[in-house]
């Protein structure tokens, strides 16, 4: 792989850089062998019941010719296609007569196939795609949407407030940036921290109800594989990414509201500005937006939404 033409795509017939050479050496050939190797096993006719010497005729045969497509489905998802990539180089070498034990990588030889079963296709199973969302999951939308909205929302609004005056006062400041922004980080921290969070009742908040899904955290220090359950039940909140994913949840709690009261389509949503509402004369409300559905304009036309 370092001396011969071994490069395809862009780097087509060129020898392959020693980093590349460890990363086919170490992440993906041997997920390549190990399927030579399992095949052979499978496949291995040995001369007598007992174990014992290997027949010469299969042993001839090279641990990856006898691979075929079916056998990649032990290989991860993630890996799959590198481990495709370095079968075709495998088969370009052969071709230049440089590489011996090719995988072919095709299905059925002519004569597996008359010997096996007889190939059928699966018959799909019928499928609804206008079904309507199933009362379960709106019950359970609605009551953490509540949530959100009755017993989170407030807390967030009266961090936003203290946040919008700590970024006065630091604008205001002749520091540098770099310099603002860390005072700012350490600020934030020291507010979370001292915040009482509780419900609508007044009472403590220990944790959420339910799983609330914070991003991820990031920096020095951070293990790089955080558990699932760690990254979504990390509360209280202590930094301002956090502040943002708990008023984006708050947020989004208010916009499934509005599409489930109004059935709009995605882009009659996205056609909604916040100046959308208006009232009747007879005091019942009403959003401003754009259909598309049944109208020749490309633009849509405009149309009255009405809210409960």
């Amino acid at each position: 792989l370092r001396m011969g033409p071994s490069g395809i795509g862009k780097g087509t017939f060129k020898p392959l850089g020693p980093s590349h050479v460890r990363v086919i050496a170490y992440s993906f050939g041997p997920s390549l062998m190990a399927l030579g190797v399992a095949k052979r096993l499978d496949t291995l006719e040995f001369s007598a019941p007992h174990l014992g010497a290997p027949d010469e005729t299969n042993a001839s045969v090279g641990l990856l010719s006898t691979l075929r497509l079916a056998d990649l489905e032990a290989v991860t998802l993630k890996s799959r296609e590198n481990v495709l990539k370095e079968c075709r180089r495998m088969q370009v070498l052969g071709g230049l007569g440089l590489w011996l034990d090719v995988p072919p990588l095709t299905g059925l030889s002519i004569a597996e196939a008359m010997a096996g079963q007889r190939p059928h296709t699966t018959i799909p199973s019928a499928r609804d795609p206008h079904l309507p969302l199933p009362d379960e999951y709106l019950a359970q939308m609605g009551s953490r949407g509540l949530w959100l909205m009755r017993d989170l929302a407030p807390n967030l609004m009266l961090i936003g407030e203290a946040l919008k005056d700590l970024w006065d006062r630091t604008t205001r400041t002749k520091f540098a940036a770099i310099t603002i922004r860390d005072m700012r980080r350490v600020a934030v921290k020291e507010l979370l921290a001292r915040h009482l969070w509780c419900d609508r009742e007044g009472r403590p908040i220990g944790t959420p109800p339910f799983a609330l899904q914070l991003p991820k955290q990031k920096g020095f220090g951070v293990r790089s594989k955080e558990p699932n359950e760690a990254t979504e039940l990390r509360w209280p909140p202590q930094t301002y990414v956090d502040y943002l994913g708990l008023l984006g949840a708050v947020q989004t709690a208010h916009l499934t509201i509005g599409l489930l009261s109004m059935g709009a389509r995605q882009s009659e949503i996205l056609s909604l500005k916040r100046e959308c509402t208006s009232y009747a004369a007879d005091g019942r409300l009403y959003a401003n937006g754009r259909t598309y559905k049944l109208v020749e304009r490309h633009d849509g036309e405009w149309r009255d939404w009405l809210l409960p």
